[in-house]
């Protein structure tokens, strides 16, 4: 500071009012600048995690945002010997096609598991998520869980589940990645009838 002050010590009053509107504008744009990110920071975060669909038209979570303007996932009914494979919903209430939830459960036993409702690696959810993801604090399995940072933001902020509409394939698990690639070949015209030819040989 010191530096500076002796470099302007000589400037006329004119050049220092000059110098004075140059840093005013200066620092306004940094303001404007820093104003902006955080802006953008604090926009809902679309998540699409791995995982296969049929073709066809189908409504996301995010085509739901507008309307909610709150946390949302794609759910999934499961059989309930299954659910130890997925995030699990404790509902509040069941409204249809859109389901308000309380709680969320990470791979539950059948037995423990409040509902067969599961998350299903499609989410449109607030941007605090992000700083639970961030503490690496581990979850089912040894591992972060996504569902474990969800679960902590219900009673802070609103949030649903959306059912899905559609044909879903599990591409987590071997035999529904398996059967992807086998659904999905069988719609390409340029290996559908090779693929449906030596499928019998299998089976």
């Amino acid at each position: 500071m010191s530096d500076f002050l002796s470099r302007i010590s000589h400037f006329s009053p004119k050049r220092l009012a000059l110098l004075a509107d140059e840093l005013q504008h200066r620092v306004s744009a940094l303001e404007d600048q820093l104003e902006q990110q955080l802006q953008r920071v604090h926009q809902p975060v679309a998540i699409v995690g791995i995982g296969c669909r049929f073709p066809g038209h189908v409504d996301s979570p995010e085509a739901y945002w507008s309307l909610l303007e709150q946390g949302i996932d794609a759910i999934e009914e499961v059989p309930r010997e299954r659910v130890n494979k997925y995030g699990v919903l404790d509902i509040a209430e069941d409204k249809g096609r859109l389901v308000s939830v309380k709680g969320l459960v990470e791979k539950p036993k059948p037995e423990d598991a409040p509902s067969n409702l599961t998350v299903i690696g499609r989410y449109v959810l607030m941007p605090e998520v992000l700083a639970h993801l961030s503490k690496m604090e581990r979850g089912a399995g040894g591992e972060v869980q996504l569902t474990d940072a969800m679960a902590k933001l219900i009673g802070t902020q609103p949030f649903h589940g959306l059912r899905y509409e559609g044909r879903r394939f599990d591409c987590g698990d071997k035999v529904g990645f398996l059967e992807a690639q086998i659904a999905f070949a069988l719609q390409r015209p340029d290996i559908a009838q090779a693929v449906h030819d030596f499928l019998p040989k299998y089976v």
